[in-house]
């Protein structure tokens, strides 16, 4: 499966976004790697919201997910803020609940995960 396939296999919402035209042309690894899982994932009942700026959805989320050791939740929402980086950020959830929240960065032509995304132990 192309990584193209697997974003329209997740229903990720790229309306308008470049996201799936960057994905298009050069990505990072991990970024495919992440639309590869969501794929998976999403047949299991769980939900991927895409987000171009930080809100109260994803602080909300980002209370109700276990900390991660090392990084406490004003940290990561401080590695969040707009700067002159582009950032994304994607929302997992099942049943309505929180299962994980990827913060990604652009690069020159492609894009990395931030240096902390939230995942439960």
């Amino acid at each position: 499966m192309s990584h193209s396939d697997a974003i329209h296999a997740a229903r990720v919402n790229t309306t308008n976004s470049g996201f799936e035209r960057v994905l298009g042309h050069v990505a990072a690894p991990a970024v495919i790697s992440a639309a590869r899982i969501v794929t998976r994932l999403t047949t299991r009942g769980v939900h991927v919201a895409w987000f171009d700026a930080w809100n109260s959805t994803l602080d909300q989320a980002l209370d109700d997910l276990p900390a991660i050791p090392g990084c406490d939740r004003d940290l990561y929402r401080e590695l969040t803020q707009p700067t002159s980086i582009r950032k994304r950020h994607a929302l997992a959830t099942e049943n309505g609940r929180p299962t994980a929240l990827i913060s990604l960065r652009r690069r020159r032509r492609y894009w990395e995960p931030s240096p902390i995304s939230r995942f439960p132990a």
